[in-house]
């Protein structure tokens, strides 16, 4: 794999992991004031910017999941553990596993 697109995967879930963790922490930059009419489709940036978010995590997923499931290096329970721990703790599992999986990885 290049280093041009480990840089890029490495973009991507950084700005996968910090969108959801704004979102898993109330996403009070982006929401209306308790008053005023609520939208859950709608923030300070757009629905284009909530659905590009939503976009590249579930590409972030696949393609680390992709990964770690034609990853030689790791054993099938390591494989389904880290595939099920992205599905669950993404934000908290995204940026190591790209660190030891797509960074250090050889090439």
């Amino acid at each position: 794999m290049s280093v041009r697109l480990r840089i890029a995967l490495g973009i991507a879930a950084l700005w996968a992991t910090i969108y959801a963790l704004a979102v898993l922490a109330g996403d009070f930059a982006f929401s209306h004031p308790p008053a005023a009419p609520n939208d859950p489709g709608e923030t300070a940036l757009g629905p284009a910017f909530l659905w590009a978010s939503v976009v590249n995590a579930l590409v972030v997923f696949f393609a680390f999941a992709f990964i770690a499931g034609r990853s030689e290096r790791m054993r099938a329970v390591d494989k389904v553990g880290w595939i099920i721990a992205m599905m669950f703790l993404f934000p908290l599992v995204v940026p190591p596993f790209w660190y030891l999986h797509v960074w250090r990885a050889p090439a």
